[in-house]
């Protein structure tokens, strides 16, 4: 089944996101490999430009996943590094994703 991931950030999270962003990224390209996350990345509350050297409006991540069951996805989400002190989990949601 394929689940979409809507993560919502916590209020001026950014210092401790870009802290752990290595290991983070380094996750996840794991379960890109295995399959487990089809699509991801970070989503912003403006248009960024990497080129102006301004840093991004981040507001929270975005990931499409596939699992067995929403309990799968949920556990993936809770041991991501990002769990501990970005993502605030309350405010998040998973919902199953019917693609085309």
């Amino acid at each position: 089944m394929k689940f979409i991931c809507y993560m919502v950030d916590k209020k001026g999270c950014l210092e401790a996101r870009m802290a752990v962003r290595a290991q983070h990224l380094e996750r996840a390209g794991k379960l890109i490999k295995e399959g487990k996350i089809l699509s991801g990345g970070a989503i912003t509350s403006e248009a960024f430009d990497p080129a102006s050297g301004k840093k991004p409006a981040i507001i929270g991540s975005m990931m499409i996943v596939e699992a067995e069951s929403k309990d799968e996805v949920l556990e993936m989400i809770k041991t991501d590094v990002y769990a501990a002190d970005v993502w605030d989990l309350e405010a998040s949601q998973i919902n199953y994703y019917l693609s085309t």
